[in-house]
């Protein structure tokens, strides 16, 4: 934060280093100071601590906006095996990746990414894949930007046949006719 500008009554001659000195004596307060991003921004207030030559007689309050960061999401591929049912939530081996946002709200962020999933309601197999896609996803601090999402993958689910004791018969003399 820094004081930017002086406003009149100044004498034309005066040097930089008298201006520098002038800025450089007021002890800037931000007023309910804080991190996130607000509307409005914060309220910046200024005390003057002195001057040889001059006193301030006015200092006009100023404002800092804190403004909300891009953040770029990244979501790998899933899958799973067939189970007769869509996919509802994100499992924990689907990546997500979260580019430029700050290293203390990755684990809000990647949790506020899951929640805002849209569901998968197909369940049957596909090799190809179903999209990955998300709701809106709003964050106080973040513009949140989807980049590349993957797909989730069902696969076949395995299952064994027994076909144990088929049946009998006496002979006939014909072929074994398996619609019987």
């Amino acid at each position: 934060l820094k004081v930017q500008d002086i406003f009149g009554g100044l004498i034309g001659s005066e040097s930089d280093e008298t201006i520098a000195q002038l800025l450089a004596a007021v002890q800037l307060t931000v007023v309910d100071n804080g991190k996130d991003v607000i509307d409005g921004g914060y309220t910046v207030t200024g005390i003057f601590t002195g001057h040889d030559s001059y006193e301030v007689a006015t200092i006009t309050a100023g404002r800092f906006t804190i403004n909300k960061k891009a953040v770029t999401v990244t979501v790998g591929d899933g899958s799973k095996v067939y189970d007769g049912n869509g996919i509802a939530t994100l499992d924990d081996n689907v990546t997500i990746q979260i580019a430029d946002a700050v290293e203390a709200d990755l684990d809000a962020l990647t949790a506020l990414v899951k929640q805002n999933f849209v569901a998968i309601a197909e369940s049957d197999a596909n090799a190809q894949g179903y999209n990955i896609t998300f709701g809106e996803t709003t964050h106080q601090n973040y513009t949140i930007i989807y980049g590349n999402t993957g797909k989730y993958t069902i696969s076949k689910r395995q299952v064994t046949l027994a076909i144990g004791n088929a049946g009998s018969r006496d002979y006939n003399g014909q072929e074994i006719d398996v619609s019987e």
